[in-house]
């Protein structure tokens, strides 16, 4: 029966606070898991992507039309 002590590194750039965790109670408090984040975040990418789409459409046009 040996006592072992857990030690913790307190640099700040290793604190991770649990908010799903610990604001699970609390329906003030959005997590970045929460759904009303990630949906419109998925769609942001989706927009990202088509309009980056569309840029590399018209640069090719672009690069057309100066040969």
């Amino acid at each position: 029966e040996t006592k072992k002590v857990l030690y913790a590194n307190p640099s700040f750039c290793v604190l991770q606070v649990w908010t799903d965790y610990y604001a699970r109670s609390n329906p003030h408090v959005i997590t970045p898991n929460h759904e009303d984040i990630q949906q419109p975040a998925a769609q942001f990418v989706n927009e990202k992507k088509q309009l980056m789409d569309e840029i590399m459409a018209l640069d090719e046009a672009a690069q057309t039309m100066d040969s």
